[in-house]
């Protein structure tokens, strides 16, 4: 089990600020001129998130998302005192991003809310499906990142891309559906600076119980089907790889 200390910490601060205004950055511009384009949304996550992987990945992990920091408690890949920092600091880095966006778009960033998800007919139509295509969303994500990053056998190297390719294709998938939060810091940075809590119990099912289900889910699954068979625990490196 892997023990993190406060550079850690502060990198996944830095690490979620980033991926948060970047993410709403986009949105609330696009927004300004016409409907968002979530083809090129899915880009910027594509792009943002294998930069800061690549970046950060050796100091920190890359979690940038409470949904991944609990499903590596859950496979103890993580201590779970270092796991409440990491969400602490995730969540206060959601924040600061949005802010950080609504101080340069004050304007033009209030039609999306700065970048909030669950603003369409959708989740208020249906919380029950809502919760299910974000779960099914980061259940994509963390079943890469399990394969990239996790499992000992992955090629070095391909992680970033591997990563970021999953989190654009499930933007791509369920971005006009609900908006793509799986992410509960991504999600609750945007809602706070826009004050789009409107339905907070449909809000708290789907961009948040929603992720955390979907990513536990990907890293327990992925863990008895493909690493278990093989002896393996989450990090270890496979027995005909050991020196």
């Amino acid at each position: 089990m892997e023990e993190r200390g406060l550079k850690a910490y502060i990198g996944e601060f830095l690490g979620t600020l980033i991926l948060v205004a970047s993410i709403s950055m986009v949105i609330s511009t696009q927004t300004a001129n016409a409907h968002p384009e979530f083809i090129v949304i899915a880009l910027v996550h594509l792009l943002m998130l294998s930069v800061l992987v690549a970046s950060l990945g050796g100091l920190t992990g890359a979690h940038f998302n409470p949904a991944v920091t609990v499903t590596m408690t859950v496979l103890r890949k993580i201590r779970p005192n270092d796991a409440a920092m990491y969400i602490l600091f995730q969540l206060a880095g959601g924040i600061a991003g949005a802010y950080l966006v609504k101080l340069i778009l004050l304007d033009e960033g209030k039609g999306s809310g700065y970048g909030s998800v669950g603003r369409g007919a959708f989740i208020s139509h249906s919380t029950g499906l809502a919760f299910l295509c974000e779960a099914i969303g980061t259940f994509i994500l963390l079943w890469a990142i399990m394969a990239a990053a996790v499992n000992p056998s992955a090629p070095r190297g391909v992680a970033p891309i591997i990563i970021g390719a999953a989190l654009a294709f499930a933007v791509m998938m369920f971005g006009p559906i609900t908006g793509a939060g799986l992410n509960p810091a991504r999600a609750l940075g945007p809602a706070i600076a826009g004050n789009t809590f409107s339905g907070l119990g449909r809000w708290l099912v789907a961009f948040v119980a929603g992720p955390l289900v979907g990513g536990v889910a990907a890293g327990l699954t992925y863990t008895w089907l493909v690493l278990t068979p093989r002896g393996l625990a989450p990090g270890e490196r496979p027995v005909d790889e050991l020196p």
